[in-house]
């Protein structure tokens, strides 16, 4: 039947964008990478951090509720982050900011590759929300 084949597809696709972000080089993955699962210091300790030799402080953040946490490609947090923590109209706005923002902090992908693991990410990512919210 037509939905039998829809759903063998989409488990297909969901298994090869799952391998693909099990690839090589891996690193240790938040897995719920959203603004509500961070903590900032209050403004007056980035002033404390910065000085003249250093340049301007860096913010201070600290993630937590690791229950998620796994080993895969950092391109998974970043979209979950671009996917769940902005309304699409904002999303729009901001993701290729936060995409150079990315690559130049990480300096481990190309700009091509790393869309192309993101949108593996957003496949996987809309996998499991489908799944886990049905």
């Amino acid at each position: 039947s037509a939905s039998a084949s829809m759903w063998a597809s989409s488990r297909s696709s969901s298994s090869s964008s799952q391998e693909r972000l099990a690839e090589p080089p891996l690193t240790l993955v938040h897995g719920d990478f959203r603004p509500e699962n961070l903590r900032f210091a209050p403004s007056a300790a980035f002033a404390a951090t910065s000085t003249a030799a250093a340049g301007p402080a860096v913010p201070r953040v600290a993630a937590f509720d690791w229950g998620l946490a796994h080993l895969g490609r950092g391109a998974w947090d970043l979209a979950y982050c671009i996917i769940v923590s902005q309304p699409p109209n904002v999303r729009r706005q901001r993701e290729a900011a936060l995409v150079s923002r990315y690559l130049r902090a990480s300096g481990d992908s190309t700009e091509q590759k790393l869309w192309e693991e993101l949108r593996f990410a957003a496949l996987g990512i809309l996998s499991l929300i489908i799944m886990t919210r049905a």
